[in-house]
């Protein structure tokens, strides 16, 4: 590929920019000013890409800990369904009864969902 073929035409601002970087002396061409701009591109699309890395992995463990909530969750519920069923035993009801608590139970869903 010859210089020809890597000519883009990037405007008269950015001309402008890169002329003045390279007559403050920091850089000695205007490549060189093109190449500090693409690596800056290039270092800020790896941050980015670990960032997002972080954030999936992040998700994820939340995921997990939903998961843990919610299967502790479960337990606590079937643990008042079978103390209520021993109550209701102990009480000489049906060992089939089960008395119902809509109110807590709706909190305790609703708690869980907002957590």
């Amino acid at each position: 590929m010859n210089k020809t073929d890597k000519a883009v035409e990037i405007g008269t601002y950015f001309e402008q920019f890169i002329s003045s970087q390279v007559a403050t002396g920091r850089f000695a061409s205007d490549i060189e000013v093109l190449q500090a701009g693409l690596r800056l591109l290039e270092e800020r699309q790896i941050q980015f890409a670990l960032k997002k890395t972080e954030l999936e992995q992040k998700g994820a463990n939340h995921v997990g800990t939903q998961d843990d909530m919610s299967r502790e969750a479960q337990e606590v519920s079937q643990s008042v369904t079978d103390a209520m069923r021993a109550l209701a035993s102990v009480a000489g009801e049906s060992e089939h009864s089960i008395p119902a608590i809509p109110s807590t139970k709706g909190l305790l869903r609703s708690q869980i969902a907002a957590e």
